[in-house]
């Protein structure tokens, strides 16, 4: 051995416990995961909103104009609340199913891209509704005039109700009418989400029919109000003028 080596001892080296590592390990994924809970989904809860009222302006039969339009109170149409969900309420969801609204996946669309397709889709369902009752009883001429944005779901009664409206709200028998569907141009009703939800709704706010799009539901009844599936703006007619043969609509 050299006697002129000195050996040095070594530093000793710190080195954290494995239970601070562990405790560090599951704080960091704790955080992460309260992060992820609280984030947006691409999920929204639709949820029953009010029924509402149709409003449909009236030509005078003097001199063809249209007046202010009259809100229709037999008939309704039914509106969904939808609301972003965050992670955490969706996994609770799935956990903890509630039976007041629907989960569904949306698009991944901006708030003004929904709104303005909503607005686009009110619009055509109103022009759609215009022509196809002023096609079936010509005089006197009529304009529905939904204005806010609900989407396209409120053609079929939209169409029914200015029917009424050319008949001194005849057709209706009374009865607090309320429903769901999209219309083509033909009047063929064209399927909408959420219809269990809707007619959740329309029953509690004592509507006495609901209309539904074909193959949407199997229920016939929800507490005292009748559903009623129908294809058509036609069927529809039908169902209804087997009560008031001898109103406008149902007068070929």
């Amino acid at each position: 051995m050299n006697p002129h080596f000195r050996s040095e001892p070594r530093p000793a080296v710190r080195t954290r416990s494995s239970p601070a590592l562990l405790l560090l390990f599951l704080t960091s994924t704790l955080l992460l995961f309260a992060v992820f809970l609280t984030a947006d989904s691409p999920y929204f809860d639709m949820s029953p909103g009010p029924l509402r009222t149709i409003p449909v302006a009236l030509a005078d039969p003097g001199t063809g104009e249209l007046g202010e339009p009259q809100h229709q109170h037999n008939w309704r149409f039914t509106t969904i609340v939808t609301r972003q969900l965050t992670w955490g309420e969706v996994l609770t969801d799935q956990l903890l199913p509630t039976e007041t609204g629907e989960v569904v996946r949306a698009a991944p669309l901006t708030d003004d891209e929904v709104r303005t397709g909503l607005a686009d889709q009110m619009a055509v369902s109103n022009e759609r509704a215009t022509t196809i009752a002023n096609f079936l009883v010509p005089t006197p001429q009529v304009e529905v005039r939904i204005t806010s944005a609900v989407g396209n779901s409120a053609g079929l009664m939209a169409t029914l109700a200015a029917l009424d409206a050319k008949d001194d709200h005849a057709l209706h028998g009374g009865r607090l009418i309320a429903g769901t569907g999209a219309i083509d141009s033909s009047g063929a009703v064209l399927p909408v989400l959420s219809v269990g939800v809707k007619m959740g709704a329309a029953a509690a706010e004592g509507a006495d029919l609901f209309f539904a799009p074909p193959d949407t539901t199997t229920t016939t009844r929800v507490g005292a109000m009748e559903v009623v599936e129908v294809a058509s703006v036609e069927e529809a007619l039908a169902f209804l003028c087997a009560d008031t043969p001898h109103t406008a609509a149902c007068t070929p």
